[in-house]
């Protein structure tokens, strides 16, 4: 009589045990998932960023302070460069 409880708690035991380990393995597939997306993301905004700063302003006025008829240092100075 003292057995049966004995192998239910081991029974329980190894079915807790399956349970953990295919759930590890669900959870590593996820991370792996989730470190691709992160990574593709990352990619995006940094795209986005590069796009946003092309189109500033600022990035205008140092294009233009790298044109043939303009010094760089005095086109904050000169508004027609």
């Amino acid at each position: 009589m003292s057995e049966q409880p004995e192998n239910l708690v081991l029974e329980l035991l190894r079915n807790i045990r399956a349970d953990v380990a295919r759930l590890d393995g669900k959870i590593d597939a996820v991370k792996a998932e989730l470190r691709s997306e992160i990574q593709s993301l990352r990619a995006d905004v940094a795209l986005d960023f590069i796009a946003v700063r092309a189109d500033s302003p600022r990035s205008a006025r140092r294009r233009a302070s790298r044109s043939p008829g303009c010094a760089g240092r005095w086109s904050s100075i000169i508004p027609s460069c």
